[in-house]
């Protein structure tokens, strides 16, 4: 183990809000860069104070401070993978997609956070039409989950086969691999739709019942992210990163922090690792 932690890390750079209460976003993603042995830098799209009973206020970066972190971090060195997270602002995804079309960044994963804890629709009205126009066409990997996938596609989705057709338009927008995350196949089960290409794989896990859920699908698309970075094929990469969400939210199961919805555990499961330091699922 101490041989591997002295070799270079990939770097992987997050761009997604702050939450003060530790549980998403940038606290959900760097903690899971750290679990996969990748080295997790980060810009911030804007700061919240929240607590596990909500949001209490946002305050959105400005566009060009944006920037100026995104600028920072590829003057640095190369960047293995990028993922984007919470940007409420129409502006700011535009202005991320101009910065990366005009750079060498690696994968990226576009993880769409169109929608709250309750599957109410976050962002100016022109977020979606924003992500449609300009980012997706950049992205290695697109990871909505089943709300989200409604909202970009303008449409209900109400079974896996539904799922299944959503995520083929899904691919039309431009990643080469897409995971609709969150659906489900009756009371026990949940499902994933992983598609690249004309391949598809259904990937059903037991439904773990639990308030403690925030931050699960931030912990999905960095550690996705994170795999990328690695070397992992996609599909593999995503069936890997699948599996530490799910272990993430059933090893907070019982937990008791706060009130509302808690965290997931990123520090669960992971006593086995192969041999480039991420784990063996």
């Amino acid at each position: 183990m101490s041989r591997l932690l002295a070799m270079t890390p990939p770097v992987v750079l997050t761009v997604a809000g702050s939450d003060s209460s530790g549980a998403a976003g940038l606290q959900a993603d760097l903690p899971t860069f750290a679990a996969h042995g990748v080295h997790g830098m980060s810009a911030i799209t804007m700061v919240t104070s929240q607590s596990s009973a909500g949001v209490h206020r946002v305050s959105l970066v400005p566009v060009d401070q944006l920037e100026a972190q995104l600028e920072a971090a590829f003057d640095d060195g190369p960047v293995a993978a990028v993922k984007t997270g919470l940007v409420l602002s129409a502006d700011a995804v535009e202005a991320i997609a101009a910065l990366l079309a005009g750079i060498e960044h690696g994968q990226l994963v576009v993880d769409p956070v169109l929608v709250d804890s309750h599957g109410e629709p976050l962002g100016e009205p022109d977020l979606i039409a924003g992500y449609r126009a300009h980012l997706l066409s950049h992205a290695t990997a697109l990871t909505p989950n089943l709300r989200e996938a409604e909202l970009l596609l303008g449409r209900t989705l109400d079974g896996v086969d539904d799922v299944v057709a959503a995520a083929e338009d899904l691919l039309a927008l431009g990643a080469p691999l897409v995971v609709v995350t969150g659906g489900r196949l009756g009371q026990d089960l949940a499902v994933d739709v992983v598609m690249r290409g004309a391949e598809v794989e259904i990937i059903e896990r037991p439904r773990i019942i639990t308030r403690n859920t925030r931050g699960s699908g931030c912990t999905f698309s960095a550690a996705l992210t994170a795999r990328l970075a690695l070397g992992d094929d996609p599909v593999s990469a995503a069936r890997g990163a699948g599996h530490f969400a799910w272990t993430a939210v059933s090893g907070a199961q019982q937990w008791h922090l706060g009130d509302g919805r808690g965290p997931v555990s990123h520090l669960t499961g992971w006593g086995k690792w192969d041999s480039q330091l991420r784990p063996i699922t």
